[in-house]
């Protein structure tokens, strides 16, 4: 229910805008949410070299706090690297 009101919210919205408010407004409240062992696990996998592949139903600019290019030290208000997305997205 609550992904079907995010993209009922957000249906034809100006993607450019959708992914400056993620980036300002929603990836703080994101990440704040993940687990800081969650982070760290997936740090040390892209740290390792491996292929990450976040998996998920919601629209791909909610995605966006994951996708950071630096690996922080810190595991709250960080942003995992991304090095794989999925087909088409």
């Amino acid at each position: 229910m609550f992904l079907r009101s995010i993209y009922r919210r957000y249906a034809g919205a100006d993607l450019a805008a959708l992914e400056e408010y993620v980036d300002e407004k929603l990836s703080p409240l994101i990440l704040d949410r993940m687990s800081p062992d969650a982070i760290r696990r997936i740090r040390q996998h892209r740290d390792a070299g491996h292929t990450t592949i976040l998996m998920t139903g919601v629209i791909r600019p909610l995605t966006r706090p994951f996708e950071g290019s630096s690996t922080p030290s810190s595991p709250r208000n960080s942003r995992p690297t991304t090095t794989a997305s999925a087909p088409g997205s």
